[in-house]
């Protein structure tokens, strides 16, 4: 398994699919597999899939082991490559012209009137109204209240990504 620089730490608590995400991701150019992870914690392949299929939590320790065995640190490995190249990506508005839909499956997911989303999210009726009806624009604020309460990445809020 190929090596990798650290990377410096912060908070430890992550769930298998995003743990899995990351090393894949750390590994684009190598095949990782659940066993690979399994190695790391030094526990059997029953048992890794069994945790794979619930998305269980990794303990602190076990970070520390699998951060040890990839010499890499998980919790800031970013899976954006952010090039900072001139660009003019003329799908950005056509993508982002379905924010409204996304904003109604997350209300149908949860089934709650407007006035209760809005009230969960801390903003009037009116102004999900608002939202909802494309007649306001998302700000900065809202998308990561939408981000906090919904576990959902502001790239799919705006794009779908």
């Amino acid at each position: 398994m190929k090596k990798f620089d650290k990377i410096e730490n912060s908070n430890k608590n992550i769930r298998y699919n995003e743990l899995f995400v990351k090393l894949s991701y750390l590994t684009k150019l190598n095949t990782i597999k659940q066993t690979d992870i399994g190695e790391a914690l030094n526990i059997d392949n029953a048992t890794i899939n069994k945790r794979a299929k619930n998305n269980s939590k990794f303990s602190m320790e076990e970070i520390e082991k699998i951060e040890k065995y990839f010499n890499v640190c998980l919790m800031n490995v970013s899976l954006v490559e952010n090039t900072f190249l001139i660009q003019n990506d003329e799908a950005v508005n056509k993508r982002a012209e379905n924010f409204t839909d996304r904003l109604i499956q997350l209300q149908n997911k949860i089934n709650l009137s407007d006035k209760d989303f809005a009230k969960l999210i801390n903003i009037t009726a009116d102004e999900f109204r608002e939202y909802k009806n494309d007649e306001r624009k998302p700000n900065f604020s809202f998308l990561i209240k939408l981000k906090q309460y919904f576990k959902v990445s502001v790239d799919w809020l705006l794009f779908g990504d």
